[in-house]
């Protein structure tokens, strides 16, 4: 996209100086224009709530459905709440753009950055939901084939559950590879950490078999 490269180094020194200065001064109605992860950009918002000039305002209620526009608004600016640390109000924008219209691979980094937080705050029944819903052949669903063994293996005490998902994220990797999906060195990388995985699964698995 014209530009893009403009507006990514635009971004990232808006984006370093709200970490060193933080919100209170920042002004309001700023001429700034912030872009998300797609290339898009949200416009000058005009927000009359002090020290946000980032679009409407994170607290502002959002109703379900909307435009692309929207939840790209809302998924840059959860963005930007979580470089800030502010954890809390960049799940609920995650939550709302996901609920939005959005993008399937721009929703797939949105749950997965959901997923994550959620996991962080102790929430792990909504970060269960989160990786179910993120299962297949990409970045995010490997992360949630991972992340759901880790939990049947050391939260639900579950090691042939967890070998089982395993077993399938690798069934998954081999197909992609065969296809030309995935590029050879993070197919490697891949393959090597849930080979790995597998293995100690599948001695742990035996273990209980013995022991039941």
């Amino acid at each position: 996209m014209p530009g893009g490269n403009a507006d990514v180094l635009n971004l990232s020194k808006l984006l370093g100086s709200v970490d060193s200065i933080g919100p209170s001064v920042i002004a309001v109605g700023q001429e700034t224009t912030i872009p998300d992860e797609t290339g898009m950009k949200g416009q000058p918002d005009g927000s009359s709530r002090a020290g946000w000039a980032f679009g409407p305002h994170p607290d502002t209620p959002r109703r379900r459905g909307g435009n692309s526009q929207d939840g790209l608004e809302l998924f840059g600016v959860s963005r930007i709440c979580k470089r800030r640390g502010e954890a809390g109000r960049a799940r609920r924008l995650y939550e709302q753009s996901i609920a939005s219209v959005l993008p399937e691979e721009t929703k797939s980094t949105a749950r997965a950055a959901l997923a994550r937080l959620s996991k962080r705050d102790g929430d792990v029944g909504r970060a269960h939901e989160l990786w179910e819903s993120m299962l297949g052949n990409s970045r995010e669903g490997y992360e949630a084939y991972e992340q759901l063994a880790i939990y049947y293996e050391h939260e639900a005490r579950e090691p042939r559950r967890a070998l089982a998902l395993a077993r399938e994220a690798l069934a998954q990797l081999c197909r992609a590879n065969q296809a030309g999906t995935i590029a050879a060195t993070e197919y490697r990388r891949t393959k090597e950490r849930f080979e790995h995985r597998i293995l100690r699964l599948e001695r742990k698995a035996s273990r209980t078999l013995l022991d039941a």
